[in-house]
């Protein structure tokens, strides 16, 4: 299991965490999620059952999490989820 990313945005004059995790070897998944005041208002994820369990795969997963976590971001601050956390 690789560490998790997590960011604070602010947008709209509220303040936003971004926080994405690695599920480890037996779920296989990267989640990604937008929290407000606790509240998740967007979420995705990504499985990636399909990289061999391996330690040469660290690295591409490392790449899989953050493009992840940077879109959702980028969602977030182009105001693609708005009708989500209006």
């Amino acid at each position: 299991m690789i560490s998790g990313l997590n960011d604070n945005i602010l947008y709209k004059n509220r303040e936003f965490h971004i926080q994405t995790e690695d599920g480890g070897p037996r779920v296989r998944v990267i989640t990604s999620q937008i929290f407000h005041r606790g509240a998740v208002v967007a979420s995705r994820r990504t499985d990636y059952s399909d990289l061999p369990d391996t330690a040469e795969s660290l690295g591409p997963l490392r790449q899989l999490m953050a493009r992840q976590h940077k879109e959702l971001r980028d969602e977030l601050l182009a105001g693609k989820l708005d009708a989500a956390i209006d």
